[in-house]
C-alpha cells in the first residue's frame, strides 16, 4: 500500500467508521427508547442487524470507487476490522456521554422496575437465576459511566472482526475494472 492509498484508506475508515458509529447510536436509543414505547426496541435491533448490508456497501464503495474495483482479501478484511474499531470507538464515546450526562440511572432504575414485576419474579424462581440477577444489577449499579461504556467496546470489536471476515471474502475482486470519467460507470477491462 502506498503512502497516498493508505491516507485514501484512512479517509474512508475515518468517514465509513462515523457513518457506523452513528447507526449504532441510533438503535441504541430506540433500545433506551423501548421502556417508553415497546416497538422502538424492535426498531433499535433492526437497525443493529442493518450493519452488516451498510458494511457491504461502504466496502463496495470504497473498492469500486477508491480502488477502481480491486480489492485483495487482506485489504477487505483490514477495512473492516478497522472500521469496525473506529466505530466501536465513537460508539463506546457516545455512550459514555449518555451514561455520564444523560442517563441518571434511568437505564438500571428500568432494569429494577422489571426484575421487581411478578412474571419477571416467577421466571427468575423458575430458572433459578434471581441471586445472579440480583447481583448484576447490583454490580450494574457500582460501575462508572466509563466502566459501562467500555464494557461494550470489546463485545463490539469482536464481532467486528467476526462480521468482516465472511464481508471480505464476498467483497474481495481480483479483476479490476476502470472508472469512466465522464459518468462514473464501470467498464471492465
Amino acid at each position: 500500500m502506498t503512502a497516498e492509498e493508505y491516507t485514501q484508506f484512512k479517509a474512508f475508515v475515518k468517514q465509513d467508521g462515523l457513518y457506523i458509529a452513528a447507526l449504532w447510536t441510533v438503535s441504541f436509543a430506540c433500545i433506551i427508547g423501548e421502556f417508553t414505547w415497546r416497538p422502538l426496541g424492535s426498531i433499535g435491533i433492526f437497525i443493529a442487524l442493518l450493519t452488516p448490508f451498510f458494511v457491504v456497501n461502504r466496502l463496495r464503495r470504497y473498492r469500486d470507487w477508491g480502488l477502481n474495483g480491486k480489492i485483495s482479501f487482506a485489504r477487505a478484511f483490514t477495512y473492516g476490522v478497522t472500521l469496525f474499531l473506529a466505530a466501536s470507538l465513537l460508539f463506546a464515546l457516545v455512550q459514555y456521554i449518555y451514561f455520564q450526562f444523560i442517563d441518571k440511572g434511568y437505564l438500571l432504575e428500568q432494569y429494577n422496575l422489571i426484575m421487581s414485576s411478578k412474571a419477571m419474579q416467577e421466571a427468575m424462581a423458575a430458572y433459578n437465576v434471581k441471586q445472579q440477577m440480583e447481583q448484576s444489577l447490583q454490580m450494574m449499579s457500582q460501575m462508572t459511566a466509563m466502566e459501562k461504556a467500555a464494557n461494550m467496546l470489546p463485545m463490539n470489536i469482536f464481532i467486528g472482526v467476526l462480521m468482516s471476515l465472511p464481508i471480505a471474502m464476498i467483497m474481495k475482486r481480483d479483476k479490476a475494472t476502470a472508472q469512466s470519467s465522464a459518468g462514473g460507470d464501470n467498464i471492465n477491462n
